[in-house]
């Protein structure tokens, strides 16, 4: 047996070719005055059987949580009280041929809904006005269109500004890496090479080791060795002033008394002796 029930209260009313072709609709129950959707049932594969005058449960059906509900009569309203209760007291649940079961015209009960109409006649717009609507939505794509646009680019531009900042100092560690090697490459050099590199420390030298081995080697008396040792003092500040090597006055001195000529500064030995 074919049927419809009502969502609400449970109530099932005869299937006819009417119910058939308004199915997927919705109707007013007449017991609960609920709307509800026209869906078309099979009492035998649902497992609902209508013989008697109650459902008997089959499976995990229970008959129970579909029955309508005993107030439903003071829900309809206390003008349609009386045929509810004539309704509910006979759930529909025999054969078609049955007295009992409702023969129903859904479309005479379809519901109705004049705020809605009211609304659809409201809602019909002229044609400038659909224009206007859908021009005022193109523009606003269009400027949000625009923020996106304007929001990449500063984000672009950050990045980019972002990037030149860390080649920069990139390139700065480079260039103070250079600096520090060659500041560390002249720290390497030792005082004796740097007093060889030296015009002055060569000239400064030359002189203290002519006075030197003319002290050593020479014989003079008091007063003029006396007069040697002074200058040889104004000879050893102009090294020391000239000149890195801390026992560069030691070796002069050592060498002047051996009568040896360092090589770094023979030259200018040489010129000087003849002055």
């Amino acid at each position: 047996m074919e049927y419809i029930e009502c969502t609400h209260c449970g109530k099932r009313y005869a299937a006819n070719e009417k119910i058939h072709a308004s199915e997927g609709e919705f109707v007013r129950c007449k017991n609960c005055l609920e709307k509800f959707m026209i869906v078309v049932h099979d009492s035998e594969k649902r497992g609902i059987a209508s013989e008697g005058d109650e459902f008997k449960a089959t499976g995990d059906w229970d008959p129970t949580l579909t029955a309508p509900p005993q107030d439903a009569a003071t829900l309809a309203g206390n003008e349609q009280s009386e045929e509810s209760e004539q309704d509910v007291a006979q759930p529909v649940s025999e054969p078609a041929e049955d007295d009992s079961v409702m023969e129903w015209d859904p479309s005479l009960t379809m519901p109705t809904n004049d705020s809605e109409d009211e609304d659809d006649e409201g809602e019909q717009l002229s044609d400038e006005e659909i224009q206007a609507q859908a021009e005022a939505s193109l523009a606003a794509v269009k400027q949000e269109k625009k923020k996106k646009m304007i929001l990449y680019s500063v984000l672009g531009a950050t990045l980019v500004l972002l990037a030149l900042t860390l080649y920069m100092a990139f390139l700065g560690n480079e260039e103070e890496q250079a600096v520090s090697t060659q500041v560390e490459t002249v720290k390497h050099i030792s005082p004796e090479e740097l007093d060889k590199d030296s015009p002055e420390c060569r000239a400064a030298a030359a002189r203290q080791w002519l006075l030197d081995y003319k002290a050593m080697h020479g014989n003079y008396d008091a007063q003029t060795f006396e007069n040697m040792l002074e200058q040889s003092q104004f000879r050893t500040d102009d090294v020391r002033k000239a000149c890195k090597a801390p026992r560069l006055l030691k070796n002069i001195l050592d060498a002047a008394t051996a009568g040896e000529k360092p090589d770094w500064f023979t030259k200018e030995i040489q010129t000087y002796s003849k002055k």
